[in-house]
């Protein structure tokens, strides 16, 4: 079971940790969406746990086309998924301690957490 963030953040409070989130769009094509990931992040953690907003490569949605109707072809979607198991390896060869993924189903926003640190291994 993965712990929620607050929970890591709690149990960490006098330990920097490093989460990677990484988002299912290209951040190049939607600015205004990057800063206000970002600026959540830092409004949420504070300057004691550092948040770094990563998106999909440029270039990975045609121009002009939203990417929530390329993704809802589920061969398309596997563009995005490939470059986000991609980051994750990044993630952990840059020595972040978790990666974190906003995603939406059915019309309800869901996160997911998981790294290397201790609590975000499976109990």
């Amino acid at each position: 079971m993965l712990h929620s963030i607050g929970t890591l953040f709690r149990r960490h409070y006098y330990q920097a940790m490093r989460i990677w989130h990484q988002s299912f769009t290209d951040l190049d094509e939607f600015p205004l969406y990057r800063n206000t990931l970002a600026a959540h992040a830092a409004k949420v953690m504070g300057d004691r746990v550092e948040v770094t907003v990563h998106g999909l490569l440029p270039g990975t949605y045609p121009k002009g086309v939203a990417p929530m109707d390329v993704n809802s072809v589920g061969a398309m979607r596997l563009l995005g998924e490939t470059q986000v198991c991609e980051a994750a390896l990044a993630a952990q060869n840059a020595g972040y301690d978790a990666v974190g993924r906003m995603f939406f189903r059915y019309g309800v926003a869901c996160c997911s957490l998981a790294g290397r640190h201790p609590d975000c291994q499976p109990q």
